[in-house]
């Protein structure tokens, strides 16, 4: 008999628990140990894809009876999953005493190498040009998202505008793309007209400033009417564009619900 107050329990079965006071009074109890039905989490080891393979592996390296890679769906002796794509897989072990762990959630992800570093030189005015140079040492360059490649690291005589530059070794393998804008905002803030929502009318906008192209979303979308309907109230941000590529700044514009508008006087 172990006379302290905690004890750790080192096997399953029936513990007798006596509690005595100062006057020699007793209480008996019985605590009962069940055995664990859960496992042990494994050990994983996990080869992602590359650039020279698209598939992975998943090595259980924790001993157990049987192995699942799909969460207890199915079962098998084998501890390696070899050459599986890219996903998702919940990997869980089955001792001899039939206990299962839980599942551990394993991604196998593409591969993605570093973005590339640059440095650039924006255009000074509407119809200037402007150079990117990457930074980062490789054995190719791109300038437009891979279409065309060069072994010069920079690009002058680049209208304004939006870029997408990538490396590449000798291996063929190719990067991650980065975005290089180069300046274009050298028109003036646009003028516009607003009609603002009432009862269960939408609103719109007018851009007054002359331009080839319009925006109402900050140069996301871009069309060829100055005019845009069938807004609600909240804010949008207009922008106008010439035929050499140059853009606004942007400008916000508000439309209110004409009966949350007071008069002025």
């Amino acid at each position: 008999m172990k006379k302290t107050q905690n004890i750790q329990a080192t096997t399953t079965g029936l513990y007798s628990v006596t509690v005595t006071d100062a006057l020699g009074c007793k209480s008996v109890g019985e605590v009962t140990i069940l055995p664990s039905t859960i496992a042990a989490q494994p050990t994983i080891n996990i080869t992602q894809p590359d650039c020279f393979k698209t598939t992975g592996s998943i090595e259980v390296t924790s001993s157990a009876l049987q192995y699942s890679f799909d969460g207890g769906a199915t079962w098998g002796n084998n501890s390696i999953l070899k050459d599986v794509p890219i996903g998702s897989y919940d990997v869980k072990i089955r001792t001899v005493n039939g206990c299962e762990s839980y599942n551990t959630k394993i991604n196998l992800i593409p591969y993605l190498s570093n973005f590339p570093q640059y440095n650039k030189i924006d255009p000074k005015s509407c119809g200037d040009f402007g150079s990117i140079t990457i930074t980062t040492k490789a054995d190719f360059y791109s300038f437009d998202d891979g279409v065309t490649w060069a072994t010069n690291n920079n690009k002058a005589n680049l209208a304004s505008g939006d870029y997408r530059i990538r490396i590449k070794d000798s291996f063929g393998c190719i990067s991650n793309y980065n975005s290089v804008q180069l300046n274009s905002e050298f028109l003036p803030k646009a003028e516009y007209l607003i009609s603002n929502p009432y009862c269960s009318n939408l609103g719109g906008i007018t851009i007054t400033t002359p331009g080839t192209s319009f925006s109402f979303d900050g140069g996301t979308v871009w069309q060829t009417s100055n005019s845009i309907t069938g807004l609600s109230a909240g804010s949008y941000i207009i922008k106008i564009r010439n035929n050499l590529g140059c853009t606004s700044v942007n400008e916000y514009v508000y439309l209110n619900n004409l009966e949350n508008i007071y008069p002025e006087f």
